[in-house]
């Protein structure tokens, strides 16, 4: 029916009317069981004006007669509902697209997102808005090739860093809890997808080192997730991060979705090393680094910590003198024992020395090398868009 042009006017219609509707993403039904990713498929191709209607309909925050009007507070709560529901469906027509479809819109769709990005609680549309975009960023990351997706990083980047900035902020943040979340959750797909351009700044974020399980003593934590600090936080039960062979997000949980448990997703414990990567078995947590390990010389300690009045030794017989021919042949053993555990002892001290210095020069070093890979992505990005208007011009 949809390659027939007299049928096409009619569902084309009633489809429309369905998409745009209020309610559209109200419905308990809407998934991709019922078939709506292939409608949709089905109507992007045949609108081809489709997405560029849904962009002009977002609008920058602006604060001109809304602050201090009559009715400010519900018209800037129609404001936000309007421009959350454009995201939605922005993020669906690229879900339930091909891969780069929209690839000449991409320019277009990220001047928006930066306008939204800078929304503040006294804007309209606010910052409320804000967990929508990280969930638009998500789409985008899904439904582009990595080269096309270069013109992005800069905003992602230092979006992701002034969100762990406010997270920090337990009293007084900016976003709520469900934007924080939507944010971690954009987070967690960018390390899961390991795109090239992003690898250069996820060091910002997270630590993958071994300093995730020995941190540092002389040097404070860098990445973003390490100095979060929530308090009165319980730990919640992740999924495992590999389904049917595939990969998923750890935050993919019906945790994520009630708004009681999504503070505690994002508690310091919450995330943790699996402990069979790690000798012995033991538990670690990524954030605090904290890690127990079995005490296997507490019988030393308490042998030290014991009055040598109240050691009772068991009486023995003395060495025969064939015994003790033995143990002279054997006391070599324990002291090339020792010469091994000793020099084992010095590498380690000079590893961990090394690795100091260079946790240090990478802290002094970081914010520069922050601004030059924002600088050469932007660069390229220019060059990108002078290779277009070269073949324009063709």
């Amino acid at each position: 029916m949809s390659k027939t042009s007299v049928a096409a006017k009619i569902w084309k219609k009633d489809l429309l009317e369905a998409f745009n509707h209020p309610n559209f993403f109200d419905n308990p039904r809407l998934s991709d069981e019922d078939g709506w990713l292939t409608v949709v498929k089905q109507l992007a191709a045949t609108e081809k004006g489709l997405m560029p209607e849904i962009l002009g309909r977002l609008t920058a925050p602006t604060t001109a007669g809304i602050v201090f009007g009559v009715g400010a507070a519900a018209a800037r709560a129609e404001a936000d509902k309007q421009t959350r529901s454009n995201l939605r469906r922005i993020a669906l027509v690229l879900l339930a697209a091909d891969v780069d479809t929209f690839a000449s819109s991409l320019n277009q769709m990220m001047t928006r997102l930066d306008e939204l990005l800078s929304a503040t609680p006294s804007t309209s549309p606010s910052s409320a808005t804000r967990g929508d975009v990280y969930l638009l960023l998500r789409a985008v990351c899904l439904s582009f090739t990595p080269t096309n997706l270069v013109t992005i990083w800069p905003s992602v980047n230092s979006e992701l860093r002034a969100l762990f900035e406010d997270l920090g902020r337990t009293e007084d943040a900016a976003l709520s809890t469900a934007s924080h979340l939507q944010g971690a959750k954009l987070l967690d797909l960018l390390l899961l997808l390991k795109l090239e351009e992003f690898q250069l700044q996820e060091w910002l974020f997270i630590t993958d080192t071994i300093d995730a399980i020995y941190p540092p003593t002389k040097t404070g934590n860098i990445a973003a997730a390490d100095l979060l600090r929530l308090d009165n936080t319980q730990p919640v039960e992740l999924s495992s991060g590999v389904e049917g062979g595939l990969r998923k997000p750890l935050l993919s949980t019906d945790a994520s979705r009630r708004p009681d448990d999504q503070r505690r997703l994002l508690g310091r414990s919450a995330i943790t090393v699996p402990s069979s990567n790690i000798s012995y078995n033991s538990p670690v947590d990524a954030f605090s680094g904290s890690i127990r390990w079995p005490r296997a010389l507490s019988f030393l300690d308490s042998f030290q910590q014991a009055d040598p009045s109240e050691l009772h030794l068991p009486l023995c017989r003395g060495p025969s003198g064939r015994q003790r021919q033995d143990y002279k042949k054997l006391q070599l053993r324990p002291r090339l024992f020792g010469f091994l555990l000793g020099s084992t002892l010095a590498g380690a001290s000079v590893y961990y020395y090394i690795l100091e210095e260079y946790k240090v020069s990478n802290e002094v070093l970081s914010e520069d090398i922050f601004a030059l890979q924002a600088a050469v992505q932007r660069i390229h990005s220019y060059v990108l868009e002078l290779e277009k208007k070269v073949e324009e011009k063709k």
